[in-house]
């Protein structure tokens, strides 16, 4: 009996699975690459007070990579930014929800709920 890398059937299905595998570690690494080039170009646009840029950035860098709390902490800031306070909150929240430990949305979150309480509380003349 040949050792089982000498059979033909067995050493290409074996070599295929490896560089599916390469390719599939390659690939998560080209994406999280990605979502850090939108994540820094999200930051560069909230600098320029671009908003909505920033906004778009952020969502590209999240759908590349759906657990990126600090994308969903600065989409709710950018969100913030342009009065679209259900959609902050629910950034935050969802950034929280990846990382409880992130202190950040937590305290953008009970900032903005803080302000919006006290718009309701005591509405400006």
């Amino acid at each position: 009996m040949k050792p089982w890398c000498q059979n033909k059937k067995i050493g290409t299905i074996c070599l295929l699975v490896f560089l599916l595998l390469l390719q599939g570690c390659w690939s998560k690494g080209c994406t999280r690459g990605k979502a850090e080039k939108h994540f820094k170009s999200g930051l560069a646009k909230r600098q320029k007070v671009d908003y909505v840029g920033a906004i778009e950035d952020y969502t590209k860098a999240i759908e590349l990579k759906p657990d990126y709390a600090s994308a969903y902490n600065n989409r709710g800031v950018a969100y913030e930014k342009v009065g679209k306070f259900k959609q902050a909150i629910e950034n935050y929240r969802k950034s929280l929800a990846i990382d409880p430990n992130y202190s950040t949305p937590k305290n953008n979150l009970n900032n903005l709920l803080t302000v919006l309480i006290q718009k309701v509380i005591i509405p400006l003349p």
